[in-house]
């Protein structure tokens, strides 16, 4: 017999005691089951688990490129250390217009803002260098953050 069916026997009748105890139990106790049943079906799903779990592994930006690519690009009317200007709001404080996370920078940043004088970046630098402006542009705010 092997061990995963040991196992299966094990966390079946686990369940199906709780399941059929509950039924000496009044009502209004019986959800107290919910954590225990629970728990065996979690241990069996991972007791079954054959595939080795791996870390995510996200690509490095490479923020120093994107400073280059800011101060290249976005300065003009962000500001060297994106205090902003009469043309562009700023980016170092904490009054984001379109969203402050990390996504809805990059996305902001790679479609632009048509009529304003910021453009479809992701068009004119490349979609790979647009996450490295944005790291750099949440690192501005750091501080205010």
């Amino acid at each position: 017999m092997s061990w995963q069916l040991l196992v299966s026997l094990g966390l079946g009748l686990g369940v199906a005691g709780l399941l059929g105890f509950a039924r000496w139990l009044p009502p209004a106790r019986r959800w107290l089951l919910i954590p225990g049943a629970a728990t065996l079906a979690a241990t069996a799903l991972f007791a079954f688990s054959t595939e080795p779990t791996q870390p995510v592994v996200l690509a490095p930006v490479d923020v120093p490129l994107g400073q280059e690519l800011y101060l290249a690009h976005c300065s003009t009317c962000h500001g060297a250390v994106g205090q902003g200007s009469g043309v562009a709001p700023p980016l170092n404080d904490d009054q984001w217009l379109h969203g402050d996370t990390l996504t809805d920078i990059t996305v902001n940043i790679a479609a632009g803002f048509p009529g304003t004088g910021c453009e479809e970046w992701a068009a004119v630098i490349g979609e790979d260098e647009v996450p490295m402006i944005a790291e750099f542009v949440v690192d501005l705010a750091q501080p205010v953050r």
